[in-house]
């Protein structure tokens, strides 16, 4: 329903600006459902937009960014791209050719998120090249899975992952607009948790178990 409304938004817009405002939207929404893979394709298609822009600019000739485009670019990597935000900061912000490279970066590292979850074989490889309707549960079990696969020494597991919240406990670049980590714990079909029902829960013992095996791999 919110990548259809996306993409009406999108078809509608008479400006650049409009398309991309609409997709962050829809993209903050997502975040909101716990739906990563469908989050990593809303941020492919807003890059995708930010991108046919900067490319219409340097085909034209430009070589200076827009402020008005600077901004959608910044606003982006602040709300869904921390990797991105530390980019611009080494960069000419003004430089089109070297902010159309740092977007077009930024859209690869959404596409090799999802590649190297197929590639290890966390996730299924039966769905063609749309992974959209793979069960959040798996995918989450998986990108936990994945953490094995890394070099970090610390491993977290988050409560809301655990029990399987929609709701996010904090929206970065909020103050007054979220409840930032006061939001009552709840399950995928919104009733509300006890601390004592999270250590009968199935999904937080499968998680569980998968930090574990990290931690204290089988023989």
């Amino acid at each position: 329903m919110v990548l259809q409304e996306m993409t009406m938004a999108t078809q509608a817009a008479p400006h650049y600006e409009s398309a991309v405002r609409a997709m962050s939207q829809a993209a903050a929404e997502a975040e909101l459902t716990h739906a990563p893979v469908r989050l990593a394709y809303w941020r492919m298609t807003a890059l995708d937009t930010l991108l046919d822009r900067l490319e219409e600019l340097r085909v034209a000739g430009e070589r200076v960014l827009p402020e008005d485009i600077r901004e959608l670019v910044v606003v982006y990597a602040v709300r869904q791209d921390t990797e991105l935000v530390g980019r611009l900061e080494r960069i000419d912000a003004t430089d089109l050719n070297a902010v159309h490279d740092a977007v077009f970066e930024a859209q690869g590292r959404v596409m090799l998120q999802l590649a190297e979850l197929r590639r290890v074989g966390l996730l299924g490889s039966d769905m063609g090249n749309d992974m959209s309707d793979q069960p959040v549960e798996a995918i989450v079990l998986a990108l936990y899975r994945y953490l094995g696969r890394t070099p970090s020494k610390l491993l977290a597991l988050s409560l809301a992952d655990a029990v399987g919240e929609l709701r996010t406990q904090n929206q970065p670049g909020t103050t007054d607009e979220y409840p930032n980590w006061k939001v009552p714990l709840h399950g995928p079909d919104g009733k509300k948790l006890l601390l004592e029902q999270v250590f009968t829960d199935r999904r937080a013992a499968a998680l569980a178990e998968a930090m574990k095996q990290i931690v204290h791999p089988l023989v």
